[in-house]
């Protein structure tokens, strides 16, 4: 489980090692996660500066950051019961982009590990783009959430880490732990 500076400071290449040696049996994220994930796939890096785009009410407004509700949104209406983290990643290698080979989400996607996003919306900047469709995105995220209590169920001699994440990854474990104890 992590947050979305885990990804924003680049250690995609040690979590995807991770990943190709089946070290890691879910991966789980909070919405940001997607985002970060989504521009180091497209561009290679993740630049947007709150402090400098706030100011000038840019923030977020990126064209390329809502292409994640169109793929959310077209992910929704195809399979309304697969999760976020399986249309992003899907989305990722089925569009070829060019820096793939960083996306955590695309490494889950190629190699069959569930990745969950837990979405609080109206918290990232993908909500504000007129695109965003909170019922697809609520849909998708609470078949995440289901697949993420699944994981847990069969937890038995395993671990949960949690890296980055002092509000999304405990309450998501506590709820799915409660529900499969």
């Amino acid at each position: 489980m992590m947050g979305a500076h885990v990804i924003r400071s680049g250690v995609q290449k040690f979590i995807n090692d991770f990943l190709d040696k089946g070290l890691i049996s879910c991966l789980a994220m909070n919405g940001a996660g997607i985002i970060h994930d989504y521009e180091f796939s497209r561009i290679g890096a993740t630049t947007e500066s709150v402090a400098r785009y706030i100011k000038t009410g840019e923030f977020g407004m990126w064209e390329e950051t809502g292409f994640l509700n169109d793929i959310i949104n077209s992910g929704y209406k195809k399979n309304p019961d697969a999760g976020i983290g399986e249309v992003v990643g899907k989305a990722i290698v089925q569009q070829n982009l060019k820096y793939q080979e960083i996306s955590l989400l695309a490494k889950c996607y190629k190699n069959k590990i569930p990745a969950t996003v837990h979405i609080s919306i109206g918290q990232d900047i993908i909500h504000q783009h007129p695109n965003c469709d909170g019922a697809a995105t609520g849909a998708l995220s609470y078949n995440d959430f289901l697949v993420f209590a699944s994981q847990v169920q069969h937890l038995e001699n395993g671990l949960i880490m949690d890296f980055g994440s002092n509000v999304m990854a405990p309450e998501v474990f506590l709820k799915a732990l409660s529900i499969v104890a």
